[in-house]
């Protein structure tokens, strides 16, 4: 293999090689995040589950309306955008 075949080979690899770098990189932050949500949902399913049902619903309201609030508004210090 000649140095201009090597050249070309390395030229044609290496973006491919820092893609696959990169997606990895993206699957192990998903990973990551969906395990922090999972951990999260199952500690409000623990302590929402060993309360009382007078305390339960209004916690639920309180747990909805303040998910609906984030994804509409962000969290405080995000930028707003136009169409928020």
């Amino acid at each position: 293999m000649t140095g201009a075949d090597q050249a070309r080979r390395q030229t044609f690899f290496a973006p491919c090689s820092a893609i696959s770098r990169q997606k990895q990189a993206g699957e192990k932050r998903d990973d990551a995040a969906r395990r922090l949500v999972d951990g999260a949902a199952n500690a409000k399913a623990d302590y929402a589950g060993a309360d009382q049902p007078e305390i339960r619903t209004p916690l639920n309201a309180i747990w909805a309306l303040t998910s609906d609030d984030l994804r509409r508004f962000g969290t405080i210090g995000q930028e707003r955008t136009a169409n928020t």
